[in-house]
């Protein structure tokens, strides 16, 4: 007799009736050999099988025969599943082939060994760390943008029905059962057959009420409750009590349940479950661009987290945003503590800004912002100055905390700054402030391009940024094989795409214990790259005629104000941002959210000058690989 894996628990029809077909028969399909069964539930069974035609194993669906006996409702499961096919989405399983023998649908679909995530949980105790379930609900959610395209909605998300590819890639799969949402197709069974189902959304436990994508957002939003807390967002002692539960009450806050968590997964959470659909977010992209934004340690910008939340310490480490700056604002006592300075803005436009002796010259660009005409002249106002303009030895005894991945850290007359090292390699990194400046270029820049329109954007927190571009060194310690087509150790990293930047981040944030390793959003990098100057004339870096046709050897050519080397010219840097227009109001801590292509930033060895401004923009699709492409890092604080 086969034996099941795993079996997926789902609620029985309200007939109580089981597949007629005995659990050892094998079913004949034409066209494919099946291996063993490899799941069942009551929706069918699901198989390990060979598909002759193009010799490759696939996972083989086929239908339980008291659901296909329903009226209609074979014909729908075949046509709903030929419209998942239109399905085209790295985060979602790919169906290969649906059909009907003997009035028994089947569904061939991607074969993925890695296991769902009910398995998962399982073999972790029932949770995961807040990180790494962000993560694939992230990936789900991009999954459910691509249902959401075709047309479709899920209609089934749960643990049981997000696998895991052996590359780590999470997928949601069952769309057999998906329904249209252009369509007026209802589900054989009545909805008390959701009750048992900890991820329904309360439309779905009326009979007749209206259900849509934001029914699916609902489950991503009680699945990630249940990954965040090891806990379903409702327990109840029977069914009709859970009904009661899903439709009356609200979920608990997952911060009252577990204080290191921060406030803002809580109400991304509270939003994505709200009772009233309306008050959920309208489309999978919103619930990304705020998951992505946690992931990041930014604000969401959909979901703001209630004051009253009380902030635990550990939830710092998670990711400090700007509600948790203005509550500690508030907190703090009026006199500055000792060594620490703050400097004020005294002037708007072409100004001077002083404090503790210091002085930073603002040039005001030459044409104003028509939607906000006084955002332009705004200076930049660091919210802690962490440097002085008399250079002091690099070996005196730091005013601040050293940060949990640093090997040593110290400040100089360009700023703080702080090592991080893997093995014997090290790059330095350089601490940006909290500030606000003007993103882009005036009209009569020379060069300016059409998708430079200046806007004044507010940094709400400072950051850790690389004070050159990754070596090949650090490369090769954290990823093994080096892609870089000029090879040395001190040279930086290129021929990579931002996908594999990516790759590299991830592999090195869990090398230094969780910490936030990322690519620097474009406002960031365009921030780090004036450094308190609004001139945008070209940066001191390696540009095309003096570069000898390669890379240079890093922190060759003079750093700017803060520190960073190489900004202007050397290659070219992948930012974390999806490319488009900017905002046309002024903003706080923006990160481009729709689009295709990926920003990059800068100039190279191949490239003009021109292409050192810092408001220049570039931009190439993710998976672009070219020897004038690199990176540096973000580390959050």
């Amino acid at each position: 007799m086969d034996q099941d894996p795993q079996e997926s628990d789902r609620a029985v029809p309200p007939s109580g009736k089981r597949p007629r077909r005995a659990a050892s028969e094998r079913p004949s399909i034409p066209g494919y050999h099946l291996l063993e069964r490899i799941g069942r539930g009551t929706t069918g069974c699901v198989y390990r099988a060979v598909q002759l035609s193009l010799q490759r194993e696939v996972a083989l669906k086929v239908l339980s025969s008291d659901l296909a006996d329903h009226q209609g409702f074979s014909q729908r499961f075949v046509r709903e599943a030929q419209a998942a096919a239109a399905v085209h989405h790295p985060n979602v399983v790919t169906c290969y082939d649906v059909g009907e023998v003997d009035g028994m649908p089947y569904q061939a679909m991607e074969l993925l060994s890695g296991g769902d995530l009910q398995r998962r949980l399982d073999d972790r105790g029932g949770r995961l760390p807040y990180r790494d379930a962000v993560s694939m609900i992230l990936a789900c959610t991009c999954g459910l943008e691509g249902i959401h395209r075709a047309g479709l909605m899920h209609g089934d998300i749960i643990p049981a029905n997000i696998f895991i590819a052996d590359d780590g890639t999470v997928k949601l799969a069952d769309l057999g059962l998906a329904r249209s949402l252009a369509g007026n197709d209802k589900s054989p069974w009545d909805p008390a057959a959701a009750a048992g189902n900890a991820t329904a959304a309360p439309e779905q436990l009326v009979a007749g009420a209206r259900t849509d994508i934001r029914t699916d957002i609902y489950a991503l939003g009680a699945t990630l409750f249940l990954l965040v807390t090891g806990r379903p967002p409702f327990v109840a002692r029977n069914r009709s009590e859970l009904v009661r539960c899903i439709r009356e009450r609200p979920a608990a806050n997952v911060v009252t349940l577990d204080a290191s968590l921060p406030p803002e997964l809580g109400a991304v959470i509270a939003k994505a479950m709200a009772k009233d659909a309306g008050d959920r977010y309208a489309t999978p992209s919103q619930l990304r661009e705020d998951l992505e934004r946690l992931m990041l340690g930014f604000t969401p910008i959909h979901a703001r987290p209630p004051e009253s939340v009380h902030l635990a310490p550990a939830a710092a480490q998670a990711g400090t945003t700007a509600l948790r700056r203005r509550r500690e604002t508030l907190l703090a006592p009026a006199a500055p503590a000792p060594n620490q300075r703050r400097w004020y803005a005294l002037g708007i436009g072409a100004g001077l800004l002083m404090a503790a002796g210091a002085l930073l010259w603002i040039a005001a660009p030459a044409t104003p912002i028509p939607a906000a005409p006084t955002a332009l002249v705004a200076p930049v106002i660091p919210a802690q100055e962490p440097f002085t303009q008399t250079p002091t030895p690099a070996i005196a005894a730091p005013s601040f905390p050293k940060p949990g991945w640093a090997v040593r850290q110290g400040e100089d007359g360009m700023g703080r700054w702080a090592d991080l090292e893997v093995g014997e390699v090290a790059q330095r990194m350089r601490w940006c402030p909290p500030g606000r400046f003007v993103m882009g270029s005036p009209a009569g820049e020379t060069e300016r391009r059409d998708d430079e329109r200046p806007v004044s954007v507010s940094l709400t927190r400072g950051f850790w940024m690389a004070d050159s571009e990754l070596g090949q060194a650090m490369w090769e310690r954290v990823m093994g094989a080096n892609p870089s087509r000029a090879k040395s150790p001190d040279l930086p990293v290129e021929t990579v795409s931002w996908h594999d930047c990516q790759q590299f981040l991830q592999h090195l944030g869990a090398r230094l214990d969780g910490t936030v390793v990322r690519l620097p959003t474009e406002a960031e990098w365009e921030y780090a790259c004036r450094a308190g100057v609004a001139a945008g004339t070209a940066a001191d870096g390696w540009f095309v005629g003096d570069a000898g046709n390669r890379t240079q050897p890093r922190r060759m050519r003079t750093p700017n104000n803060w520190g960073f080397h190489d900004l202007g010219g050397n290659v070219m840097e992948w930012c974390q941002d999806l490319y488009g227009p900017y905002p046309t109001v002024t903003t706080s801590d923006p990160v481009g959210w729709s689009g295709v292509h990926r920003v990059v930033r800068g100039g190279a060895w191949s490239t003009s000058a021109s292409e050192g401004r810092a408001a220049a923009r570039s931009h190439y699709l993710p998976v672009t690989k070219f020897a004038f492409l690199g990176f540096r890092m973000v580390v959050n604080p």
